[in-house]
């Protein structure tokens, strides 16, 4: 599964308006891009559940459901490639980091941290990792 922390894809998503904005830069540009992990960093659902709980501290408490289950593909995945050669965006966050700044949110929130303090928080962390 392509996941990923949601100021990634935001990310991706400002760059390309600025892009869009300068009128020289629009002929060049393409109509739409992929804004995804990756390639190479790519977690399992068992392993995502795995990291969340490891990230929320909760003991082991998830398994697989018994019985059939509906047919998926075995993996979903988005290229991100022609962001990064188009506007020059490529993700900052793994996998693990993703999901460890989203337990980091919920947890916060949990304990009565106000929402906005919390985002304000993480786009200012996100932005000095760039």
């Amino acid at each position: 599964r392509p996941w990923q922390h949601v100021l990634e894809p935001l990310a991706g998503y400002l760059r390309y308006v600025e892009a869009i904005a300068n009128p020289g830069a629009q002929a060049m540009l393409p109509s739409s891009l992929n804004f995804g992990p990756r390639p190479d960093d790519v977690l399992t659902v068992a392993q995502m559940a795995d990291a969340m709980q490891d990230a929320l501290g909760v003991a082991s408490g998830w398994r697989a459901d018994d019985g059939p289950h509906p047919e998926e593909m075995r993996a979903l995945a988005l290229d991100p490639g022609l962001a990064e050669e188009s506007i020059g965006w490529r993700p900052l966050l793994l996998s693990r980091d993703a999901v460890s700044w989203t337990a980091e949110w919920y947890g916060g929130f949990a304990e009565g941290k106000p929402a906005r303090q919390l985002c304000m928080e993480q786009i200012s962390r996100y932005e000095a990792v760039q």
